[in-house]
This record gives structure tokens, sequence and C-alpha cells, in this order.
């Protein structure tokens, strides 16, 4: 059983690879596991099923891992000027769908707010960018537009990298260790000595939990539908 986190624990997003949208993790379901022969963690993500997840190795973290991003509010929308990273809400007309993806600035057509600083009805011309190419998009399966006009209540500004935060450091400490202790066997392998089929490939061993099946590493993550602007903006 996973031991409980404490409440006023800061959440993080991950960016999946396969279709390069950022989405909340389960902070409580993921895990150190050993897969291939070496220790990565298993990331679930928010409102997923178990069995939906994405390895993730301690070299992406810094990439693919970060504090979850904040919407912008009202008055905020002079800040977003060209050139500025932002988080943006894509919705598909006639799906239930939508995503969180990395875009900035082209344009910002700004307009008077009224007394008080009141609702932003400013617009902002924005193009996607990815840190990353997804692999949806050499299959075809890419649905993110170029570019867009999006609202300000479908923008947020992003967290920084979580390299710093408390779980994101347990893992790596956990990685270290394990790593010391259980060194690749591929060192066997080449001085002719036979290799435990402990660590299969396609399988993963949970940390301190029975081995259990997982994708080959670099499997498509079926993530679920919340999204990181969502969830940063109703405090999960």
């Amino acid at each position: 059983m996973a031991e409980p986190l404490p409440a006023d624990l800061p959440s993080i997003e991950a960016v999946s690879d396969w279709d390069g949208s950022w989405y909340d993790v389960d902070l409580v379901r993921s895990a150190v596991v050993r897969q291939r022969e070496h220790y990565g963690v298993k990331i679930v993500y928010q409102e997923s099923e178990e069995e939906d997840f994405d390895v993730m190795w301690p070299h992406e973290f810094s990439r693919r891992l970060r504090n979850s991003c904040q919407p912008v509010q009202d008055c905020e929308c002079r800040k977003l000027q060209p050139g500025t990273r932002v988080v943006v809400l894509v919705k598909w007309p006639g799906r239930d769908e939508q995503k969180y993806y990395d875009a900035e600035i082209v344009k910002a057509d700004l307009t008077e707010h009224g007394p008080d600083e009141g609702e932003c009805n400013c617009s902002f011309k924005v193009k996607y960018v990815y840190g990353h190419e997804p692999r949806a998009k050499a299959e075809g399966e890419f649905l993110a537009p170029i570019a867009t006009r999006v609202k300000i209540d479908d923008m947020c500004i992003p967290g920084a990298p979580a390299l710093t935060h408390p779980v994101v450091l347990k893992w790596l400490r956990q990685i270290s260790q394990l790593s010391a202790a259980h060194p690749p066997q591929q060192t066997q392998q080449q001085q002719g000595q036979p290799v435990q089929p402990a660590a299969a490939a396609g399988q993963a061993q949970v940390l301190q939990q029975q081995p259990s099946e997982v994708a080959a590493a670099g499997a498509e993550p079926q993530p679920g539908a919340a999204g990181t602007a969502a969830a940063a903006g109703t405090g999960q």
C-alpha cells in the first residue's frame, strides 16, 4: 500500500512523448520500477487506469517533469507579449476531447477591460512548440493545430522543472541506491556468465511490490483526460 503524501505537497505534471501534451502526475501511484536491467519511474497520470502509464528514465526528468502550471489572471494579460511561453487548452469541435500543449505567443490583440480591470476579452495568436517531436505526429494521429487564436481563460503559465520536488528527489535517491546495489546484468553477459531472467524485457518490478507486466520501454501511455491547466485552476 502506497504511503500517504502531505496534503500541502505541490503537484507536478509530465509531458507525454506520444502526443506532446501535459498531464497531472498521480504522485501516490507513481513509483520506481526496474525495466530492462535499469531503473526508472512508472508515471501514472491523474484519473487514468492503473495499467495506463509511462516509464520515464532519470535523464528525461528535466525535460518531461515540471511543477504544475498556473492560470493566467485577467489582469495579467498585458504581460503576455510575443515570445512568451504559455500552456494552452486545445479543444476539437465535435469531439469530447481536450488537451494541454506548450505554445508561444505570436501576437497579442489587447482590448480595454473597462472599470476596475474587469473580464479580459483580449485574444492571442499562438504557435505550438514541443521539446520533443511527438510520436503520434509521425504516425498520422497528431491532432494539435500549428497555430490558433485563444483567449486568456484557455492559457496557463508553465511551471519550472520539478527536479527539486520532494517526490522527484526521493525517486532519484531510490534509483541511485538500487542501481548501485543491483547494477545492470549486461556486464555478466560480456564476461560470458549466465544472466538470471529476473527482469526480462517488457517487464518491470515496482519498488517494494511484486513484479507486474508493463509495456515495453517507450510504449504509448494512455493518460486520463484530466489536463494540467484545469487542475491548476482547481488547486489539484
